[in-house]
């Protein structure tokens, strides 16, 4: 168990050359590679129920109409919190991360660009985690600042928004990825095949980039010293 998880509840590649090594040693290695995205998979599935949970929770807490706007403002963004989970969050990381293996870069090195954007997901949720923990635990108490985890909430579940329709476009372009490039190749893919995974590229860099800053700024490498 990483120290990622114990924090919140408290991969194969077609290019290794095989030539030089015992068959037995690849078969060994390609387990404990494939047990080490099983296990990830498995914590970001504890993750993702733990956060869907006390969303729930406080959205059925503060729907009743306590703390005034500040809750009403509470309720609303656990709602969003969990459909974005539920619309795309949730699906989308178990797609890309069924993917990532055919584009790391080594059998024992790996590292892809679907990979880094599951992570970026996995802060982002992590972060979220913490906080409708602490609005759970805090929430009746006469020093709870409503305001202000009202409006922190806001920012990271805006954040998380922007991260799932990344992951809409990242399944889409996978497809269009041949023998394990990161970017879609105009050699091997029909022009309407080439042209329709350049827009699904161009849609990715026109999404907004503010939810990312602000409150937000540098989440992504709030755990980053966390061995994973």
């Amino acid at each position: 168990m990483s120290v990622l998880t114990e924090y919140v509840i408290g991969d194969t590649d077609t290019y290794f050359d095989t030539n030089d090594t015992d068959s037995s040693e690849v078969l060994l290695r390609d387990s404990w590679l494939n047990n080490e995205d099983d296990g990830y998979r498995h914590e970001l599935a504890t993750l993702l129920r733990l956060l869907r949970s006390y969303a729930v929770e406080n959205a059925e807490y503060f729907g009743g109409g306590v703390v005034g706007s500040s809750g009403d403002r509470l309720c609303t963004s656990c709602c969003q919190l969990i459909d974005h989970l539920d619309s795309g969050v949730v699906s989308g990381v178990d797609t890309l991360l069924q993917a990532a293996p055919m584009f790391d870069y080594s059998r024992l090195q790996p590292g892809s660009g679907y990979r880094s954007m599951v992570t970026v997901v996995h802060k982002c949720c992590l972060h979220l985690l913490t906080l409708v923990r602490y609005i759970r635990v805090n929430r009746e108490s006469y020093l709870f600042r409503a305001e202000h985890y009202s409006r922190e909430l806001e920012a990271y579940v805006t954040v998380l928004g922007q991260l799932r329709a990344c992951l809409y476009y990242l399944q889409k372009l996978v497809l269009y990825c041949m023998n394990g490039s990161l970017f879609p190749d105009e050699d091997t893919l029909s022009p309407e095949d080439y042209h329709t995974a350049q827009y699904l590229m161009k849609e990715v860099e026109s999404l907004c980039q503010e939810a990312f800053y602000g409150r937000c700024l540098g989440f992504q490498v709030y755990y980053s010293h966390l061995p994973q």
